[in-house]
Parts: structure tokens; C-alpha cells; sequence
């Protein structure tokens, strides 16, 4: 993080100079002409290091060469000989395959060494060895089974001569780059002369690429090769070492393209990279961003985008934060090139709390640049009155770990045991989860209201398992169980808490007492954690004091961090509980955020995970939103137990926006193990709440403020507008007009929102398009789930009593949009349909002939399926047309399929045998349900699973199958698709046992099944 007081100079010349890091030489092979020549050292020992070795593996070179001539490669095989018996004499071809067959002994790979490149110099001279290197790098290898020896053995021939060889240049090429980068001129005209001859004669693309490759400042040759770049559908390709020879960025992009950026990780491909960067330094910015758009090399590839005076470079590294590494790398970038990062992060900072955190640090790191540049003054802080030391809560004048501490040993007392009520049902066991569960929820901001209702009702059966777990051994449960009983001693439950002592013994009754007299504050750990390096608390934003006018002072921002890090899996420091009383909600809040965000660019440092434990103690709604989406992502940064973490923040922030957002987990969410997790919440939180998860799911959808009518009204001060909503639950925008009593009518619709304007009132116009905007967030998160959730309703055949239809969803001013462009049905309680009906504006009931229809409370309704609604279809249609009412998902146009005569006594459907579809649409198929079936060897999955119900799944079979972590890998998929009892989907548990027919599917399930195949392959 950037130190507040730290100086830069920020009359730092142009932004857009580029200067080569000195490291990047290093890591570059050298390229002649660019930077200072840098003189080899020579291997001195590389001559005999090379009889070595050809002593070692002389054996094999000679069976090498014979089956080399067996093949009919007689010139290579005479050539490795007459190397073999004059090494100091032989030709450059000779030494060629005599170091290919000596490596091949080594390592099974015709690469050679360092020491083959410098015994060749030091003996015959820099032209032969380059000679010797570029014909070595036109050889390859293969491999023949001696079925009598019982073994593979290895030969030598020529790449074919379009071909331009595996990516793994030898090793002597390497090394005779990095010599005639630093001889004398006219030694290395010499060898360029020589090259060029190799060029016209010998031929080859492989041998080509190598010329190229040692005589980078040959641009004809360069430009020559890179039109002869295409992709190789096979093992990565040489084409690859053009990358470091291109003087282009329209060359380097091609060659990349079409060699891979997979390359780039391996070998020599990051040295390659390097030398591009010397050359090109910005215009690298394209293959950067392919690198990270591909996932190889991202920490490094994020490193380079932070050091390039671009404005493309920085945007990759801003639009692409959430991703692992491009947080701290956007950072160093910011740091280096502030005027850049003032330009292009200002206009995020309204809906990125990472960007203004980035802001801040920039202010305080560059005040001169805050009087320079205006837009940067908003994050200097300054402008709000620091809180006096008058005004300065207790808890912060002096914190309680700089105070005397008193010493002393808790009390334990284990395995008690006393009467208990049984008011609360169930075992013990689970009366002590249950009030255990309603301890934690004290924690939550949102969720502590319900705790402690619940408390109170339930005080008498709860007590005696809160005080065992207040007098158990210290650990996770003793520190919240204390908390909870001062608490509720707090709300004048005292004489309770010491008559349910009582029931224990003498000695409950005075620990008991000691506890409930304990000054929560001075329950402190041992050791009271520092601030970690990567927390700058003069960068957090201020936090508001609700009684006053002022904030804290600065460095109270420390103590306020110190609290949030003493609490965690063994409890919570109790001030933070009492410091929320006392300061504004959402700037504790947002305090909180951005402590996470400081966390979060220092790449999330394992040892400081209370981060996340303060999120969950003071979040809000906003925290939940943004939480949200990096919880979805994180497991595929190898942060699972993060991602978990991030659950449990939602669960205590328990508002019901963090509710959607764990809902929405649950629902969707592309990681097994995840989606698990947040299942188990969901119905966690629905149990504690006496629901089904589904049920829960139904009450989970906020209000968003918005009227009875379902509209909200924006007041603009001169001016206002009046938002509706679609049947996709979309933002209409409408003109307003104040009405008799001074609430805005809505006029006419307009395509969009404006932003406030010169004459709107300042307040109100500005807070008016805030809440719209956030509006529009919540909803269309909302959206995503509920729109879904109503269409599985109608497939799965979901009822409701008609009095909780109408509270839940016709009462709600949002859900009411969707739900009245849709045909509802009643049913008796065999599950027959009895009746249609539709909800007019008026939210009464009306039927197909625009007739009332009364329900009463206790009446089945659930959403029609077409073939609910028999004759009445196509006139539903008429009337639905007649109105103008479009419907949020086909219903009364849905198809309506059924299985052909001959399929009903099958298991398998024979028109879906071997059809080819795309990977991409299979993989759709997860929003009706459908899942991917366990890995298989390698990682790939071959079916994908459909669970019916009554025990019942479908299985599509995938030819070649879907790779983990890379699921468009194969493009296609050959299907096929069974019927098969649950608990059989895979191939390996078929067995031989009779399973379903698709005549076993009902109507409903069947047409279902056959509309999401055919999707599949329309």
C-alpha cells in the first residue's frame, strides 16, 4: 500500500515516456542493437565437458545413427559418423547430429546444451557454430519399438519443410544468440552472410525461423517468416521464437495468435516476451492482455501492464481488477503514473469502492497533484471537522489494551449439567444448536433484532445451555455465550440469568456473576494484534459520530482497525458492538469496505482473514453487493475457503439483499463446492425461520423502497420522474408532473434517467439518481433469480395457498409486475387443475372471459403450464394478445412435445444418437437444471445429468466430454441421451438392472425434457 507520507516528484516528466526496466535485460535474451552488448563468458570446460558425454553415450549414438541410415536418412547418419571419429574436423552438419543423438542419450530430447554451443565456438569459430546450431534446429525426432529388445529406442531425421519444429528451440540457438549479440561487427556480418546462404540452400521453415532467430536485425528475413505464420493444430510451435526478433505490433500479435500464448509460460517463451517488451515496450499491451484473458502467466503479465506509460495498458489493469493479481498490480500502476490513474479511475469512483481507495492513496501520496488536479480533491480528505477530544467516545480517548489490565483466570466448568425445559423441541442437542445458532445471529447488524426477540420468548428453555457454553473451556462458543448473557442481563433479564444459575450449583452462581460483572471491553486476547504493513489507516475513509457533526480523528482509525482484528473464530471484541452504537452506520461500513479493499490489493495476506470477520459485523447492503460477485469468482482463484468465508458474511449481514445475493449462490453459481456451501445457509437460515429453503427463497425479494403501486418516485427539486418496471423487470423511465397533493404522476416514457442538472435542487437530484442507480443493481440481481425461480415454479409444479400468493407476491410492489402477465391455475388436492385465472391491474382476480374469480385463503394456486389449461389455451392467448400483455417467459406460446409411439418403452431416445452440438449450449443447459457430471481420469466429464424427481434422471452421454477448468476446450460434442433410475447416472453405475421408460414421464415433465433437448440441438 502506499505510504501517506511519502514524497514522490510529481513534476515527473511525461507519463508517456517509456524507459526499459533494468531488470527486464536479464530476463530478455539479447537481441543486438538493443541495450549494451553484454560479452559472453565462456564455458572453459565445454570442450570437455562434450567428450564426456559422448564417451558416456557413445553406445547409443552409434545405435542411433544405424537406425537413422535404416531409415534412409544416410547423409544425417554419415555426417553424425564422421563427427564421431573427427569431432575438431567435421562439418557443421556433422556436429549437428552428433549433439542431437548425445542429448537424445542424456534427456530423450535433441536440444544439445550450453556447453555444445561454446565447445563449437571455442574449436571451429562463431560462423560454424551458428552454422552448427541453425542445422540442429531443423532436426527432430521419433521414436521405434524394438518388439526383440522390448523397448523404445529414438532416431534423428528433418522436420518436413514447411513445418517449423516443436517449441523448445535447442539449447546451442539459445546460446549463439546471446554471442552474436556481442562480437564485433564484422565478425557478425560473417555469420549473417553465412545464414543467408543456409536460408536459399538448405531450405526448411524450422531452419529459417533459426536463422531468424540469431540475426534479429535482418528485418526481411523477420518479415518473410512472420507471412509464413499460421496456426499448428498439434504441439506448440517454433513460430513462437519470432516473438523475440518482431518489431511490430501487429507481427508480435500474429505470431502469438497463431503460436499460443500457453507457449509463453514455458521453455524459453517468457524470454522471448521480454525481448518483445524491450522493442516494442506499450504496444505490448494486446499480448498482455490475451495472457490474462487465457490465465497463464497473470501475476507476471499483470506486473508488466502496471510498468507501461499507456492508457490501454492501465485500462486493462482497471477493467479487469476482479481478477486475481490485477487489484495490487492496478495499484503499482497508480503509484507510477498518478496523473493517468486521477484520469482514468475519476470517472469509476461513483460505483468503485477499489477506485477511490486507489484515489485516496493517490491524494495522499501526491498533495502537490490535489492543487493541480480538481477531481483529486474530493479524495484528500480534510473536509470533514475531526471530533474534539470532548467529543471522542470513551471507547477511543484511551482504548482499553493501552489501560492497566486486570489479570486473572476465567472460571471453566465443564460437562454441566441441569433441568431443562422442553419448550423448545427436540433433544438437547438440539436446543443447545438452536440457541448456539441464535447467539451468532446477535452478531449480525441486521439479523440481531430477530436474536434477541427470539431470546426473549424463548429465555427461560435457553438458558441453561447459554451459561454451559459461558463456563466452558475459552475457545469459539465461551466469548459469544459471555456476550449474549451480558446482553441479555442488558435488557433487564438479570434475575432469569441467575435463577437458571441456581439450577446448576454454588459455584455456576458466583461465576455466573463474575461474568454478567465484567467489563466486556477489558476482555482482551494476549496479545493485541499491530497493524499489518499493507493497512495505511490514514488512506480509510472518516467515520461519522452520530451525535455530532465531526469524525474521528485520524488516528483513531488505527484503534478502530485494532478492535475489527481481535475478532474472529474465538469471538468478538465487544467494542465493536458498543463503537456501532455510537458512530454512523454506513461510514462504519464503508470503513470497513475499504479495509478490505487495503487487504485486498496487498492480494489477500492468509494471516489477516478478521478482514472478512469485520465485513460480516458491520456490513450493510452495499457491503452485500459487493461482496456478492468476488464470492462467485473466487474459487476459480484458488480461494475456496475465502469464497466460504464470504458466505458467512452474507449470512450475518442476514439483511434481505445479502439474503438474495446468498440465495443467488445457491441457485447459480458455476462451483460445486460453493453452491453446496451456500445451500447448506440458505436452509440454515430457512430452519431458524421455521421454512423450506424454497419458501424462503419466496420471502427474500426486498421491497427497494418502492411504492404500493410498484413505482418510484424521483424528485429532482424543479423536475421528477417515475420508475415502472417490465415484464422483464427492466427500469421504465417516465417524465413527471407534481400532482394535487405533491406526489409526482407520471407523464410519458423517456429512453433513460438524466443526470442531474445546473438547475435541479443539489441535494435531492443527486440522492434521487444515487438511489436509481442502486436500484437498478439490486433489481437486476432480483431479476436474474426470480424470473427463473417463477419459471421453475411452473415446470416443477410449485403451490401456494392463495392467501400467501397474494401476500407474497401480489401485495409486493415488485414481484407484482411479472406475476400479473401470467395465467395462474387452481388446483384440488390431487393436484387437478380446477380453474384459471389472471391478476388484473387492480390486483383482483379475473378469468378467461374477464369474469371475477374469487379464491378462498386456502385455495391451490400455482402457475399454469399450458397443458394445465386445456381448451382455455389458445383464448388466454387471444385475451393476453387483446391487452397487449407481454408475458417474462413463454407460457401460453410454450411448445407442448411428446415422446413418439416407439420411445415410450425406450430408455434411450435414438433421433438424439450421435447429433453434434456446440459445448457452449450444453453448458447452457445449467439454467433448467442440469448438471455436469463427477470428472472422470484427466479431469473430463462425460455426461451431463438432469435429476427429474420421483427418482427418475436423464443423462446426455458427450463425446470427447468437458475438460475442468477449461469447458470450451473441445468446441463440440457428440450426445447421446438416456433415461436411468437416480443414484445410476453415471456410466460406471449402470449395471445391468431394467431401468425407466420415458412412458414413466409425466405429461408435463416429458414436453419439458423434449423442449430443452431440442433447444440443444436447434
Amino acid at each position: 500500500m502506499l505510504d501517506s507520507t511519502q514524497t514522490f516528484d510529481t513534476a515527473l516528466a511525461d507519463e508517456d515516456r517509456w524507459t526499459v526496466p533494468d531488470e527486464w535485460w536479464a530476463r530478455a535474451v539479447p537481441t543486438r542493437g538493443y541495450g549494451s552488448p553484454r560479452p559472453v563468458s565462456m564455458m572453459t570446460d565445454a570442450t570437455y565437458e562434450r567428450a564426456e558425454l559422448l564417451a558416456t553415450y557413445r553406445n547409443y549414438v552409434v545405435e542411433t545413427l544405424d537406425l537413422m541410415a535404416a531409415a534412409g536418412n544416410t547423409d544425417l547418419a554419415e555426417a553424425g559418423r564422421a563427427a564421431m571419429d573427427d569431432p575438431a574436423g567435421c562439418a557443421p552438419l556433422g556436429a549437428a547430429v552428433l549433439a542431437a543423438a548425445v542429448d537424445l542419450g542424456r534427456n530423450r530430447r535433441p536440444q544439445g546444451s550450453e556447453h555444445t554451443a561454446d565447445a563449437w565456438v571455442i574449436e571451429r569459430g562463431m560462423v560454424f557454430a551458428a552454422e552448427a546450431a541453425t542445422l540442429l534446429a531443423g532436426l527432430r525426432f521419433g521414436e521405434h519399438y524394438d518388439p526383440v529388445a522390448g523397448r523404445w529406442t529414438a532416431f534423428l531425421d528433418r522436420h518436413p519443410a514447411d513445418y517449423p519444429g516443436h517449441s523448445a528451440a535447442p539449447e546451442p540457438l539459445i546460446r549463439m544468440r546471446a554471442h552474436l549479440a556481442a562480437i564485433p561487427e564484422d565478425e557478425y556480418r560473417a555469420v549473417v552472410t553465412r545464414l543467408g546462404v543456409l536460408r536459399r540452400t538448405v531450405g526448411g521453415l524450422a531452419v529459417r525461423l533459426a536463422t531468424t532467430f540469431l540475426a534479429p536485425t535482418e528485418q526481411q528475413w523477420v518479415a518473410e517468416d512472420v507471412d509464413a505464420v499460421v496456426p499448428i493444430d498439434s504441439n506448440a510451435s517454433r513460430f513462437i521464437m519470432l516473438a523475440a526478433s518482431v518489431t511490430s505490433r501487429a507481427d508480435l500479435e500474429r505470431v502469438i495468435d497463431a503460436a499460443g500464448t500457453d507457449q509463453l509460460p514455458y521453455f524459453h517463451g517468457s524470454a522471448y516476451l521480454y525481448s518483445a517488451l524491450i522493442r516494442l515496450g506499450p504496444e505490448c499491451a494486446g499480448v498482455l492482455d490475451r495472457l490474462l484473458r487465457r490465465g497463464e502467466m497473470v501475476s507476471e503479465a499483470a506486473e508488466l501492464l502496471s510498468r507501461l506509460p499507456s492508457d490501454e495498458a492501465f485500462g486493462i489493469l482497471n477493467s479487469r481488477s476482479d481478477q486475481r493479481f490485477l487489484a495490487p498490480a492496478l495499484l503499482e500502476a497508480a503509484k507510477r503514473f498518478p496523473r493517468r490513474a486521477v484520469r482514468m479511475l475519476r470517472p469509476r469512483a461513483a460505483r468503485s469502492a477499489l477506485a477511490r481507495q486507489i484515489l485516496r492513496a493517490v491524494a495522499h501520496a501526491h498533495p502537490d497533484l490535489v492543487a493541480e488536479l480538481p477531481e483529486l480533491a474530493a479524495f484528500a480528505g480534510g473536509r470533514q471537522r475531526p471530533a474534539t477530544a470532548a467529543e471522542l467516545p470513551e471507547l477511543l480517548r484511551i482504548p482499553p489494551w493501552q489501560r492497566p489490565r486486570q489479570q486473572g483466570t476465567p472460571l471453566v466448568l465443564t460437562d454441566l449439567l441441569a433441568p431443562s425445559p422442553d419448550a423448545l423441541a427436540g433433544e438437547p442437542d438440539d436446543r443447545a444448536a438452536v440457541s448456539a445458532w441464535m447467539v451468532r445471529r446477535l452478531d449480525g447488524r441486521k439479523t440481531r433484532p430477530t436474536a434477541l426477540a427470539w431470546f426473549d420468548r424463548h429465555l427461560t428453555t435457553a438458558l441453561p445451555n447459554l451459561i454451559a457454553a459461558a463456563l466452558a473451556t475459552p475457545g469459539k462458543d465461551r466469548g459469544p455465550a459471555e456476550a449474549a448473557l451480558r446482553t441479555l442481563a442488558d435488557r433487564g433479564h438479570r434475575p432469569e440469568i441467575e435463577s437458571a444459575a441456581a439450577r446448576f450449583d454454588d459455584r455456576v452462581i458466583a461465576a455466573i456473576g463474575t461474568v454478567l460483572d465484567t467489563d466486556p471491553l477489558s476482555q482482551l486476547p494476549t496479545k493485541i494484534p499491530a497493524t499489518p504493513e499493507w493497512l495505511t489507516p490514514e488512506l480509510l475513509p472518516a467515520i461519522a459520530l452520530r451525535a455530532t457533526d465531526a469524525v474521528l480523528p485520524v488516528h483513531s482509525a488505527a484503534d478502530v482497525c485494532t478492535m475489527l482484528a481481535m475478532c474472529g473464530p474465538s469471538g468478538d471484541y465487544a467494542g465493536v458492538a458498543r463503537l456501532a452504537e455510537l458512530v454512523d452506520a454506513d461510514s462504519l461500513a464503508e470503513f470497513a469496505w475499504s479495509v478490505f479493499e487495503m487487504w485486498r490489493l496487498a492480494d489477500y495476506p492468509a494471516k489477516d482473514t478478521w478482514v472478512l470477520r469485520a465485513l460480516a459485523l458491520v456490513g450493510d447492503d452495499e457491503t452485500a453487493r459487493r461482496i456478492g460477485p468476488l464470492i462467485r469468482i473466487w474459487p476459480g482463484q484458488s480461494a475456496h475457503a475465502r469464497a466460504v468465508s464470504g458466505l458467512d458474511i452474507l449470512t450475518e449481514i442476514g439483511s434481505d439483499v445479502a439474503l438474495m445475493q446468498l440465495h443467488a449462490i445457491a441457485e447459480k453459481v458455476q462451483f460445486k463446492g460453493l453452491k453446496a456451501k451456500a445451500q447448506e445457509r440458505i436452509a440454515e437460515v430457512a430452519e431458524g425461520l421455521g421454512l423450506t429453503p424454497e419458501e424462503l427463497a419466496d420471502r427474500l425479494v426486498p421491497d427497494f423502497g418502492l411504492a404500493a403501486n410498484g413505482t418510484l418516485a424521483l424528485d429532482y427539486g424543479p423536475r421528477g420522474f417515475v420508475i415502472g418496471f417490465d415484464e422483464h423487470l427492466k427500469p421504465t423511465v417516465s417524465d413527471a408532473i407534481r400532482g394535487a397533493d405533491d406526489s409526482w404522476q407520471p407523464t410519458g416514457l423517456r429512453k433513460s434517467l438524466p443526470k442531474p442538472g445546473v438547475k435541479d435542487d443539489p441535494e435531492l437530484a443527486p440522492a434521487a439518481y444515487k438511489s436509481f442507480t442502486d436500484l437498478k443493481k439490486d433489481v437486476k440481481s432480483a431479476a436474474a433469480d426470480q424470473i427463473p425461480r417463477f419459471e421453475r415454479a411452473m415446470v416443477q409444479g410449485r403451490r401456494w395457498s392463495a392467501a400467501v400468493m397474494y401476500r407474497l407476491f401480489v401485495q409486493h410492489p415488485l414481484l407484482w409486475h411479472p406475476i400479473r402477465r401470467l395465467v395462474w391455475a387452481t388446483f384440488d388436492a390431487d393436484g387437478t387443475p380446477t380453474g384459471s385465472f389472471r391478476i388484473a391491474e387492480d390486483r383482483s382476480y379475473a378469468d378467461v372471459h374477464d369474469d371475477p374469480v374469487s379464491l378462498a385463503e386456502d385455495t391451490l394456486v400455482g402457475i399454469a403450464h399450458p397443458l394445465h389449461l386445456g381448451t382455455s389455451l389458445a383464448a388466454w392467448g387471444e385475451l393476453f394478445a387483446d391487452y397487449e400483455i407481454l408475458q417474462p417467459f413463454p407460457q401460453l406460446q410454450r411448445e407442448i412435445l411428446a415422446f413418439a409411439r416407439d420411445e415410450l418403452t425406450a430408455s434411450t431416445l435414438t433421433r438424439f444418437e450421435q447429433r453434434t452440438v456446440p459445448t457452449g449450449k450444453l453448458l447452457g443447459l445449467t439454467r433448467f437444471g442440469w448438471e455436469r457430471g463427477e470428472p472422470m481420469d484427466g479431469g473430463v466429464s462425460i455426461e451431463f445429468v438432469r435429476n427429474l424427481a420421483d427418482g427418475r434422471s436423464v443423462v446426455i452421454g458427450l463425446d470427447p466430454g468437458i475438460l475442468a477448468g477449461a469447458a470450451l476446450e473441445w468446441a463440440e460434442q457428440q450426445i447421446t441421451v438416456r433415461l436411468t433410475e437416480t443414484g445410476h447416472e453415471s456410466y460406471w453405475q449402470r449395471g445391468e438392472h431394467s431401468g425407466p421408460v420415458f412412458a414413466d414421464l409425466p405429461p408435463i415433465t416429458a414436453s419439458e425434457l423434449l423442449r430443452e433437448l431440442n433447444q440443444l440441438i436447434a
